[in-house]
């Protein structure tokens, strides 16, 4: 898009981002009264040519290097105003089905290779390949670690629907209460800081008292 008096064109987003800061244009610093589509730009943009975001090559780049991906990619080739129309109607592997990452087969290589205690039977999820993203956004059976204690603190794995109740349950770097005082620590030195608690009511040892 562009909007100054000098024509110059810069990517949307970034554009409104700079916008935001100061309301002149990044590179002439012309005031900008509003923005207009460049189309001699989106032309040149629209008539390169590229490959499928599927194709192997960004499939492998796409992992996070802990699994394997199942789908070889997608061989297509043309234009970038093409681009939605192939993902749309032609693309085998954009609309291929396929189960999450967190299957049983996944989750057994989890519990191999990982710090993962409970034994799962993983996610039963299947949908098609662009639907994956916005699965594993809720996905109950992703692995996460626990925060609790920062980075010197618990550090277990456990699934993303298991964590909150062993966050204040279960876990040793959970934040309890004094019984005596109500001051908070950690449960793993609660014990400790109770003992010794100045506010701990005890019987008075005098005879008759």
């Amino acid at each position: 898009v562009s909007g100054c008096p000098g024509g110059h064109s810069f990517c949307k987003s970034c554009f409104r981002k700079s916008l935001l800061r100061q309301n002149r244009c990044p590179q002439c610093r012309g005031p900008v009264h509003g923005l207009v589509p460049n189309r001699c730009a989106e032309t040149m943009i629209a008539n390169m040519r590229m490959r499928c975001v599927l194709a192997p090559e960004e499939q492998l780049a796409a992992q996070d290097g802990t699994m394997p991906e199942q789908a070889v990619g997608c061989a297509w080739r043309g234009c970038v105003g093409e681009l939605a129309a192939h993902l749309r109607s032609e693309c085998e592997i954009h609309n291929a089905r396929m189960r999450c990452v967190h299957a049983p087969r996944q989750m057994a290589w989890w519990r191999h290779h990982g710090t993962m205690a409970e034994e799962t039977a993983g996610c039963a999820w299947i949908g098609r390949h662009w639907e994956r993203a916005a699965h594993l956004e809720e996905c109950g059976m992703v692995p996460e670690r626990c925060p609790n204690g920062g980075p010197g603190g618990c550090q277990e794995m456990h699934l993303r629907k298991d964590l909150a109740e062993h966050m204040v349950s279960t876990c040793d770097f959970r934040l309890v209460c004094c019984k005596h005082c109500g001051m908070q620590s950690l449960f793993v030195v609660c014990d400790h800081h109770e003992d010794s608690c100045p506010d701990e009511k005890i019987e008075c040892p005098n005879e008759g008292c």
